[in-house]
């Protein structure tokens, strides 16, 4: 289905991954193939690539289009698309989050920027991975700017089809318990108890 939707990645701070996709974009959809992606990715070497990468400008992306198929983007057939498609995965369209793995694999340099999360964009999901908080962050309905945020643990153990009741119905407001595990515990340092010499 097209679901226009945005695969994001950050590290230290800067974005350096904005994958477009045309389809799919719900969690059940994108949202379940980052899942998978993330029970077996090796984040130390996704992080330490994706530190490599760069933006191409409308030049170098138009002239990996050429290297592919003999010209630019302006008009690739269907069996040039699928052979875009095969050798250079990170500049379609159909890839979305599969981006993650090839990037992993080092078989990524230059990626096409998707431009940002907003009604121009004509995107309806955003997934925005921070490597270094090992967080993400899904953002839907970009003009009420609604998102929710969640540890990469926490994202892989929740069923997709239920964050996309939540989105679509609501998110339960949580008990006064897991109110105070969140801030009395979770959020603070544990403290080290100081050992006491036994008198003697």
């Amino acid at each position: 289905m097209g679901t226009r939707n945005l695969t994001i990645v950050k590290v230290d701070g800067k974005i350096k991954v904005r994958q477009y996709c045309q389809w799919d974009g719900y969690p059940t959809g994108v949202g379940n193939k980052i899942v998978a992606y993330l029970k077996s990715a090796d984040l130390n070497k996704l992080k330490e690539n994706v530190k490599k990468l760069k933006f191409g400008t409308d030049a170098e992306i138009s002239k990996a289009y050429a290297d592919v198929v003999g010209h630019n983007r302006d008009s690739v057939t269907g069996e040039e698309s699928e052979k875009i498609k095969k050798d250079k995965p990170e500049l379609h369209r159909d890839t979305g989050p599969d981006v993650l793995k090839h990037i992993e694999a080092g078989a990524v340099h230059m990626v096409s920027d998707g431009g940002p999360f907003n009604k121009e964009s004509w995107c309806e999901y955003a997934y925005t991975l921070d490597l270094d908080k090992e967080k993400i962050t899904v953002q839907w309905g970009h003009e009420k700017g609604d998102k929710k945020t969640f540890t990469f643990k926490q994202f892989c153990t929740m069923t997709m089809d239920y964050l996309e009741t939540c989105i679509n119905e609501g998110f339960p407001k949580p008990s006064n318990a897991e109110k105070f595990i969140e801030k009395e515990i979770l959020a603070k340092p544990k403290r080290v108890a100081k050992k006491t010499k036994k008198k003697e």
